[in-house]
């Protein structure tokens, strides 16, 4: 048997993955069957060589290859069948670089996909979709509702925004046989099996971006340790499940404490994420390569190591900070500039009117303004009387679409519809 494990590193930077504020998720422990197979199909395929992704949240290329080629994680260093500053078989990668902007959904998106946001939809943590009229936020930071998250997990939340195929789709056309695990990635569309960790877990990592939190950080009343709770239980639970039973030929495992821990640590985004690459992950590494290992799982195995995003030190004061704030920053200016601006909230009532939609996007800021005036929309009874005429916004199409006029043939197909849903 033939030890092949060719790494392809791959960067994906820049700063700000815009965290869950002030959201806890619990998990449900076990899997789900996102596909079931067809009874004469085999177990699996093994007509192609396998596949492992490791999905590391926040990681940019430069930390990871420097602490690499330092001999500071021997447990990955293994994985990826080399050592400290020798990995004949591994090629690490210099020229990819994140999306923009480069948030945590938007980025993982395009990792998934091989599409950027503009053709794959999801275009940050949180964002209008216009022609909807509906507020996406698979990430929630600018309001505390952990539903999208948890929807994420249950209910396909975020595969359901992805309007371009995903790279386990394409491989699937390719070979209908192939068996694809993914271990708590928000992104497993096309997958066979999704699995989540064993016990409940409340994870209050995901109130990163909270000051309240970073200053019990600061003060010593917290540590790492909802963090290391979560990645530890997804990695524990994918060994155990690697113990009998066909391997899975493409296997996706996602940890998000390198991300969420970063977002809150008061020693900085460096100190922090190097310490928990060493301290925390690279054991859990070692665990997954022996799992694999005992079953024969890493022969002619390509491992892929990918992220979605790096951390850039800030300095941490209200004055240099872009956040969402119901009562300040952008949603005040607009207030102030006359727009009557979509509350912070997932949803809002049908009827609701409002000119400018705020949508928190990490280091940028998302402000979507209506493209006209407002439209009169009457609407009749069933004798063709009129009954009673509202005003509402048209929100139909982006402002690009036109650089002349809001009139004419936007209003009347904002007009055109009577009602909004």
């Amino acid at each position: 048997m033939r030890l092949r494990p060719l790494v392809c590193i791959a960067l994906l930077l820049l700063a700000d993955c815009g965290a869950y504020h002030a959201a806890r998720l619990v998990v449900a422990g076990g899997s789900r069957t996102l596909r079931e197979r067809p009874k004469d199909a085999p177990a699996s395929s093994p007509a192609r060589p396998a596949l492992l992704v490791l999905a590391i949240d926040g990681v940019d290329r430069s930390l990871l290859y420097d602490m690499l080629r330092g001999g500071e994680l021997p447990g990955l260093a293994a994985l990826l069948g080399g050592t400290a500053g020798n990995f004949s078989h591994a090629y690490f990668d210099q020229d990819l670089v994140a999306t923009l902007p480069s948030s945590t959904l938007a980025a993982w998106s395009t990792a998934m996909t091989g599409a950027p946001p503009a053709v794959h939809g999801v275009t940050g943590n949180e964002f209008f979709i216009r022609s909807e009229r509906r507020f996406a936020a698979p990430a929630p930071v600018s309001f505390d509702d952990a539903t999208p998250v948890l929807e994420t997990y249950t209910d396909d939340y975020v595969n359901n925004l992805i309007g371009a195929p995903t790279v386990y789709e394409h491989m699937r056309a390719r070979d209908p046989d192939v068996l694809i695990w993914v271990a708590m990635h928000q992104i497993s569309r096309g997958a066979d099996r999704l699995l989540l960790t064993r016990r409940k877990v409340l994870v209050d990592a995901f109130q990163a971006y909270a000051e309240k939190e970073t200053e019990e950080f600061a003060e010593g009343k917290r540590s790492r340790k909802d963090f290391e709770a979560l990645d530890t239980e997804v990695i524990h639970d994918v060994v155990a499940r690697l113990d009998d039973g066909p391997l899975p030929d493409v296997l996706t495992v996602y940890v998000s404490g390198t991300d969420l821990f970063t977002h809150v640590a008061p020693e900085g985004p460096d100190a922090a994420r190097r310490a928990y690459l060493r301290e925390v992950l690279d054991p859990l590494f070692v665990d997954l390569r022996e799992a694999l290992a005992k079953r024969g799982g890493l022969d002619d195995r390509y491992v892929v190591v990918t992220a979605d995003h790096g951390h850039t030190q800030v300095l941490h004061d209200t004055v240099h900070a872009l956040g969402a704030d119901p009562n300040g920053g952008a949603v005040a200016l607009l207030r102030l500039a006359g727009f009557r601006v979509r509350p912070l909230m997932l949803d809002v009532p049908a009827d609701a009117d409002f000119q400018a939609v705020v949508a928190y996007g990490g280091a940028l800021a998302y402000v979507y303004p209506a493209i006209g005036p407002a439209v009169r929309l009457r609407a009749t009874s069933a004798t063709g009387r009129s009954r009673h005429a509202s005003t509402r916004t048209c929100w139909r199409s982006p402002m690009r679409s036109t650089r002349t006029t809001f009139t004419g043939p936007m209003r009347r197909s904002c007009a055109a519809r009577s009602t909004w849903s």
